[in-house]
């Protein structure tokens, strides 16, 4: 039981640094080089900045209002619907990193920290590395179910014209996916590391 604890704790704090860090920075630096170089005739490059960064404001943040200058009804409820998702999760991984920098700070003095949780704590954050890899191999038929799941009310789905649509196509998506999948994969190898270090 002890064992599984930690196992917990050390995924929890390493999907909560992903989260707070490698995501958000991946999200940002791909608007700014990758989603901004798509052309749009019929969209002016300040209003794609403009556009994206409200975007951004209503998936991560409770935003008042009911219209958009630039974005549609069914756009809006689907970016706040994105951001209940959003807040749930940071949330949730908050208060385990919390809850586990807590173990871990109480464990220490008393030498009862289970370092031997890092190896299946490894191999978990491996395996949501292979989830996400798999994710961005099957994107065609992952994207839509991912989203059926999650969005089972069906207001996701939008026209190719829709600048929804346009600010953040697939490429996007799959470009995202795999930098969190580097980043699982990234901190699973790094438990792997502090296992063998401290027991081989």
């Amino acid at each position: 039981m002890q064992r599984i604890v930690y196992t917990l704790a050390y995924v929890s704090i390493g999907l909560w640094w992903l989260f707070f860090c490698v995501s958000r920075l991946a999200f940002i630096q791909l608007l700014q080089n990758i989603t901004f170089q798509f052309e749009r005739p019929s969209v002016n490059a300040d209003v794609v900045v403009e556009a994206t960064q409200r975007a951004y404001a209503y998936s991560t943040a409770p935003q008042g209002g009911g219209s958009d200058i630039f974005f549609t009804a069914d756009e809006l409820s689907h970016l706040r619907d994105v951001e209940q998702i959003y807040s749930f999760v940071r949330l949730l991984l908050g208060v385990a990193a919390v809850a586990s920098l807590s173990l871990l700070l109480v464990s220490v003095p008393k030498q009862k920290i289970d370092l031997r949780a890092l190896f299946p704590a490894g191999i978990f954050l491996c395996g949501c590395a292979l989830v996400a890899f798999l994710f961005v191999l099957f994107f065609s038929i992952s994207f839509p179910l991912f989203h059926m799941i999650f969005f089972p009310q069906g207001n996701w789905q939008f026209p190719d014209s829709s600048l929804l649509i346009q600010l953040f196509p697939d490429l996007f998506w799959q470009l995202y996916s795999v930098s969190l999948m580097v980043g699982m994969l990234g901190v699973g190898i790094l438990c792997f590391l502090l296992y063998r270090y401290w027991y081989e």
